[in-house]
């Protein structure tokens, strides 16, 4: 699945990206409050969501691999 990345597609990808860099912050400023409204379960779900992704997804598209699998 070595399909061309856009730049269309690192736009996207930027966005969602910043979104989950966000995300991260608000989890990890206001820890507490996140948690208990969340459940910790959830909240390490949604921690391993959101590191898994960043990671994977730069991995895919730096290395043009998968990036369809990525973007659908």
């Amino acid at each position: 699945m070595g399909l061309g990345v856009g730049e269309g597609t690192w736009a996207a990808c930027g966005a969602i990206f910043g979104y989950m860099l966000y995300d991260c912050a608000v989890m990890l400023i206001w820890r507490r409050q996140t948690a208990k409204s969340m459940g910790m379960g959830m909240y390490y779900t949604v921690w391993g969501h959101h590191l898994l992704s960043l990671a994977c997804w730069a991995t895919a598209l730096s290395r043009r691999n998968c990036a369809l699998m990525v973007c659908w």
